[in-house]
């Protein structure tokens, strides 16, 4: 039985705060994909850590033990320097 949570996203660099809806099969990648156009400019990197672990973007937020009102850490890198 899937069942969808409301997570926040905190993006500390932008000063910024983000409730999302996650379903049973969103995952890090999916999330990347809707902030991308929004937050990151150039060839930035999106990551997202959760208790200081970096989630895996292929991998369902729920199989990664992510529950109804949890925290999510976004971090925007500049990639290659």
């Amino acid at each position: 039985m899937s069942k969808d949570i409301v997570c926040t996203i905190d993006y500390p660099g932008g000063d910024k705060k983000f409730r999302v809806y996650l379903d049973s099969q969103k995952t890090p990648l999916d999330l990347m994909r809707e902030f991308q156009p929004q937050i990151v400019q150039n060839q930035n990197k999106i990551t997202f850590y959760f208790k200081q672990v970096v989630l895996n973007p292929n991998v369902p937020f729920l199989d990664q033990n992510i529950k109804d009102e949890d925290t999510i850490l976004m971090n925007v890198e500049a990639e290659g320097g």
